[in-house]
């Protein structure tokens, strides 16, 4: 929350208060909306949940694979995408347990979420919401991690 309070805090007016005359902010619907429309309290969530990550998948968050798992689940056009188990087993064979029990922690933490197949069998994940997507990707294109390809070479 500090980090929204910081980025709201000076688009908020001052006003006099009525009942002592000291100056106090307001913050309207007006800024809500505008901090909404920038991303800014989804980017949150997303380092909040990514930061709970650390209490249980520290070396994978550390590794780059927690962000290479995420942008797997993402299209180019920003948007959320299918990921059957199958081909994140194939994709992650090298770190087959830290996979799964991540993408379990990933669900638990509203980051993914499964996805039924034709006969109503949990085939796969995606991003829990579109909307995710595009601050998944700009923060996989700022990290300093390798591929997926060479984090098993560590």
């Amino acid at each position: 929350m500090g980090s929204r309070t910081t980025t709201a805090w000076p688009r908020a007016s001052p006003r006099v208060t009525s009942t002592d005359g000291r100056l106090s902010r307001h913050f309207s619907v007006e800024i809500y909306d505008e901090l909404r429309h920038d991303g800014l309290a989804l980017s949150d969530f997303v380092e909040r949940q990514l930061e709970s990550l650390r209490e249980t998948h520290s070396e994978e968050l550390a590794s780059g694979l927690v962000l290479d798992l995420l942008v797997r689940h993402t299209t180019s056009r920003g948007t959320a995408k299918v990921c059957t188990y199958k081909a994140l087993r194939e994709l992650y064979a090298h770190r087959l347990k830290s996979m799964e029990s991540l993408v379990e922690r990933c669900i638990a933490l509203y980051l993914l979420q499964p996805v039924a197949g034709e006969r109503g069998r949990g085939d796969g994940v995606r991003l829990a919401h579109d909307t995710l997507a595009p601050i998944i990707r700009d923060r996989h294109a700022r990290s300093k991690h390798d591929p997926v390809l060479n984090i098993g070479k560590a």
